[in-house]
């Protein structure tokens, strides 16, 4: 489906670029068919024969009309408003069980809440991530690294979606604390050890990294 873009563009441009592969969508300045991008603290579409305009204040917000808009592209007359009755609405992801999402496929889940609308991400990591000086933490586990997490944290922003980052500081930290090398910060199988000036000293490199 090829459709011509205009109106306020430039702060959705980064979304445009990702959502409108996702759903088959190609831009074009001599498409017959039109659509208008235009400022709105609610979601709003509106067709009429090969035109329509969009009302959105954010890109998951412009991303769900654009679902709307390609499911109703053949319709005569369409017309939607919705009022978000949250201002973040979103997703826990479990980075921490059975397998550790990849780059790519974080970036698909990342399309897909896009597309609903939802402009939240939360990345529940245990012992997942990197941490620079301590190469047991994740060791075997397919942690993220740093620079692996910009790019998710790259592709979030290109979306409009907020990407936070879910860490543990007390305990479930079972994967972590079968290492000898975490003896001195551990209490039980998967607590850390309260009170213990070895446990703040390493949550302080957590936290930072």
């Amino acid at each position: 489906m090829e459709i011509q873009i205009t109106g306020e563009l430039s702060e959705y441009r980064k979304t445009l670029e990702l959502i409108l592969p996702a759903l088959g969508i190609t831009e074009s300045k001599s498409a017959a068919h039109t659509l208008r991008i235009c400022r709105s603290e609610q979601l709003s579409l509106k067709i009429r024969g090969g035109h329509a305009e969009i009302g959105c204040a954010s890109g998951p917000m412009l991303a769900r009309a654009l679902t709307f808009f390609k499911a109703n592209s053949d319709a005569e007359t369409f017309e939607l408003t919705q009022k978000p009755v949250f201002d973040t609405v979103g997703i826990m992801l479990d980075c921490s069980r059975n397998l550790v999402p990849t780059v790519d496929a974080a970036k698909a889940y990342l399309l897909r809440i896009a597309l609903m609308g939802m402009n939240l991400a939360m990345l529940y990591t245990e012992d997942t991530y990197e941490i620079p000086g301590e190469p047991y933490f994740g060791y075997l586990r397919g942690r993220f690294t740093q620079q692996e997490l910009r790019q998710i944290d790259d592709y979030a922003d290109a979306l409009g979606i907020e990407l936070v980052p879910c860490i543990q500081t007390l305990g479930h930290l079972t994967h972590l604390l079968k290492w000898d090398a975490y003896h001195e910060i551990k209490n039980t199988l998967d607590t850390l050890l309260v009170d213990g000036e070895e446990t703040y000293a390493f949550l302080e490199k957590a936290i930072l990294a």
